[in-house]
């Protein structure tokens, strides 16, 4: 993996990546499971989770078995979270995904410190009718304002980080518990796959054994994006621009995955990096 780093970070003073790092290695290094965390990430709308999802596919394939997930529908996307499934017997590998997406929503649900840190700081502008953070109405106050933007980063970017060292921490102990006998038999091992847009912009690259980049044509992410966020293509390209372009993200991928044709294609390519991987 590439030790380079991104010479403009999004929020690196806001958290300790190094402490984070050390907290998510102790519980690696207590564990029997011997896990792997892999960071997933790519540009907006190349199909980061569902590329994430399809490790979960192949790896339940090759075992034959089914793995339990919960699944949140939202307007525009649909966010999986993994958790271990209790009735699966004799499990070489355990795949489990962490979005980052997900956990920012989480971060600030109604009633938490992290919501009422936003709305102290932006007003209650921010919130809609049922007294939710209305995503879109916040995304447009801080898109083309980059102080606004560091501040937002710094009330909830900790949050988020908190519950990622919680989910693995969960995620790790309760495979303990629940995969004992191949535990025991040396056989079952972990594999966790972390969801993260933002990865090299974030110069998160140090906490990962392996990074994976999806990535699409231009004229296939706009596409995507258009229809996702139902917005014309001048807001798709203006959304496309602000994040680190695709040409410099995949000089840190130690394994690409072109999600630009049909998902049979990029279902082949999954396999062909799990063999690689694992």
């Amino acid at each position: 993996m590439s030790s380079r780093t991104f010479d403009n970070p999004i929020n690196s003073k806001f958290i300790d990546i190094d402490a984070i790092k050390s907290d998510i290695s102790n519980i690696f290094n207590s564990s029997n499971l011997k896990p792997i965390l892999i960071g997933l990430t790519g540009s907006i709308a190349t199909g980061k989770t569902t590329v994430a999802e399809m490790f979960i596919k192949y790896s339940q394939e090759l075992q034959n078995v089914s793995n339990k997930r919960y699944i949140e529908n939202t307007p525009n996307k649909r966010y999986v979270e993994n958790t271990p499934n209790k009735n699966t017997p004799n499990r070489d590998y355990i795949v489990e995904i962490i979005d980052f997406d997900l956990l920012s929503r989480k971060a600030v649900e109604p009633r938490t410190k992290g919501l009422a840190d936003i709305v102290a700081y932006f007003g209650s502008q921010i919130l809609d009718k049922s007294g939710c953070l209305d995503r879109k109405v916040l995304s447009n106050i801080v898109f083309k304002d980059d102080e606004k933007r560091r501040e937002l980063e710094r009330l909830i970017h900790p949050a988020i980080f908190e519950l990622f060292y919680q989910q693995i921490k969960q995620i790790v102990y309760e495979n303990e518990k629940t995969n004992y006998q191949d535990i025991k038999n040396q056989k079952a091992k972990i594999v966790i796959i972390a969801v993260i847009p933002l990865l090299i912009e974030m110069n998160l690259q140090s906490l990962f054994d392996k990074l994976i980049i999806v990535y699409s044509s231009s004229k296939i992410q706009l596409q995507r994006l258009m229809k996702r966020e139902n917005i014309d293509s001048n807001k798709a390209n203006d959304m496309v621009k602000s994040q680190l372009p695709i040409d410099e993200k995949i000089k840190y991928a130690d394994f690409l995955i072109n999600n630009s044709n049909n998902l049979e294609d990029t279902f082949k390519q999954v396999k062909d990096v799990w063999e690689k991987l694992l």
